[in-house]
């Protein structure tokens, strides 16, 4: 059974003992100001706010927990810095062990050299989900969005939008630094000729 729930802090928590052996489910919409918070610098949201929903079913000790995230966010982009809009839809699965289980499986991992990125620790009889969608949308979004992979960006010289409109520098100008490699290409094209 779905419930929706306006933000709150606790919207995250789930107490272990109130899941049902058929499972758990809720789905939460958050507002742009809590997307905003865990978004980093080169996003904005795109006023849609967050959809989340959440589920989670017990397994012996531990529970599984899975998360699923749709909204939209904003950014400009990092080669031509035109404003583009970007669909966000993303789902992960954790499993939440006891924190006395996870202190010697994080130690267990350190020695053997694991990763345990999808293993989180219920504290205090709650399991914290929150964690798990700010990593989710962290690891989906690039640091360097673009607005296509074909984009062409800004040229250095004149600022000209690639994408847009050509060059409008001036390319018979030569760089004074290669001057001297321009002068023997011209003379190995005139001996190359004769």
């Amino acid at each position: 059974m779905s419930e929706m729930i306006a933000k709150n802090d606790s919207c995250f928590l789930v107490r272990v003992d109130e899941i049902p052996q058929a499972g758990w489910e809720r789905e939460v919409h958050l507002d742009d100001a809590w997307l905003g918070s865990v978004l980093g610098l080169a996003y904005v949201p795109a006023g849609f706010g967050l959809d989340v929903a959440l589920e989670a079913r017990k397994l012996e000790a531990s529970v599984e927990a899975s998360v699923r995230l749709n909204s939209r966010v904003r950014f400009d982009c990092s080669r031509c810095a035109e404003s583009a809009e970007l669909p966000v839809s993303l789902k992960a699965l954790a499993i939440f062990v006891p924190e006395e289980t996870h202190r010697i499986r994080l130690a267990d991992a350190d020695d053997a050299g694991e990763a345990l990125e999808n293993l989180l620790p219920i504290v205090d009889g709650e399991l914290d989900m929150e964690p798990v969608v700010v990593d989710l949308l962290a690891l989906e979004l690039d640091l360097y969005p673009v607005c296509s992979q074909d984009c062409k960006g800004l040229c250095a010289g004149c600022g000209a939008n690639l994408n847009r409109e050509a060059c409008r520098c001036d390319v018979s100008a030569v760089d004074t630094r290669f001057a001297v490699l321009a002068k023997w290409k011209n003379t190995q094209t005139v001996r190359d000729k004769g």
